[in-house]
C-alpha cells in the first residue's frame, strides 16, 4: 500500500454518520481505491491479538529529500566507501560485523549501496566501529577485524565538537560536515567548551569516520541518501539476555 502508492477504498463506508461533521475534519475516508494525494505516504498499522497483546506501527514511504538535494548528502568518494556501525553492547557490535560479513558474501553485492545502507541504518548507538574500503576484499577484512575485536568503552560526545585536521577544511566541506554533524563548530571561538576530534585527513569521509568513532552525534538522513531499492539487511542483534527471576523472591 505505502510502497506501491495505492490507497485502498473502504467498501463498508457507504452511509457516513450524520452526527459527524466530515467536511470539517482534517482527513477523509477514501471510498474508492486510488493513488495517495500526498508526496509522502505515512500509514498506521495495528494488529490486535486475542490474548490482549497488541502491536502498532507507523510506516512511511522512502525519504527522497536527500536525493532531491545532492548538496545535503555526504557521498562517498569514487574510490572509497564509508561503513559506520554501532550497537548497544560489545557482543551486539561484533554480531553487527558478522551480519556485514554475510552481506558481503552476496555475489551481486554493490559496495557503494551496501555502505550507504549500513551507514544510514546502523549508526547512533554508543558502541562504535567503522572503516573505509576501496574493495569488497578490504571491506571483508575490516569487518572481520571488528567481529573479533576486544570490547571497547562506549563513546558519546555531548555538546560542540571541533575537528583537528592537518589543513583547514574548505568552506563547502565544512558545510557538508556541519549538516551531518549539527554539533560541529569551526573553531574554539564558536564553542569555548568544544571537544577536539583529531582527523588524519581532510576528506569528508575521513572526518565523518573520526567523528563517529569519537562518539559525536551524526544525522543518518544526511550521511547517505535514501534508496528505496537498498539491500535488505538483518535487524538488530539483541543480546538475548534473560530478565526473569530464576527463583521466586
Amino acid at each position: 500500500m505505502v510502497r506501491d502508492n495505492i490507497l485502498p477504498g473502504q467498501p463498508c463506508f457507504d452511509d457516513p454518520s450524520p452526527r459527524v461533521d466530515w467536511k470539517s475534519l482534517p482527513f477523509q475516508v477514501p471510498q474508492t481505491t486510488g493513488p495517495w494525494q500526498s508526496p509522502r505516504r505515512i500509514a498506521g498499522v495495528s494488529s490486535f491479538g486475542m490474548s490482549g497483546l497488541n502491536c502498532h506501527a507507523i510506516v512511511s514511504s522512502a525519504d527522497d529529500r536527500a536525493a532531491a538535494d545532492p548538496a545535503a548528502t555526504v557521498r562517498a568518494t569514487a574510490t572509497s566507501h564509508l561503513f559506520l556501525l554501532s550497537a548497544a553492547s560489545p557482543a551486539a557490535l561484533r554480531e553487527r560485523a558478522k551480519q556485514l560479513l554475510a552481506a558481503l558474501e552476496d555475489p551481486q553485492v554493490c559496495l557503494h549501496r551496501l555502505a550507504a545502507t549500513v551507514t544510514r541504518r546502523w549508526t547512533g548507538l554508543n558502541r562504535r566501529a567503522g572503516f573505509q574500503a576501496h574493495s569488497i576484499a578490504e571491506a571483508r577484512e575490516a569487518a572481520g577485524r571488528i567481529a573479533s575485536a576486544p570490547s571497547q568503552d562506549p563513546k558519546r560526545l555531548l555538546g560542540p565538537v571541533m575537528l583537528e585536521t592537518p589543513e583547514p577544511l574548505a568552506g563547502a566541506d565544512y558545510a557538508s560536515l556541519r549538516r551531518a554533524c549539527p554539533d560541529l563548530v569551526a573553531s574554539q571561538a564558536d564553542g569555548s567548551d568544544a571537544t577536539a576530534v583529531p582527523a588524519p585527513g581532510g576528506e569528508i569521509a575521513t572526518a565523518l569516520l573520526a567523528l563517529h568513532l569519537a562518539g559525536a552525534t551524526l544525522d543518518p538522513q544526511v550521511l547517505a541518501e535514501a534508496d528505496p531499492t537498498a539491500p535488505d539487511l538483518p535487524g538488530y542483534p539483541f543480546d538475548r539476555q534473560r530478565c526473569w527471576y530464576v527463583d521466586a523472591p
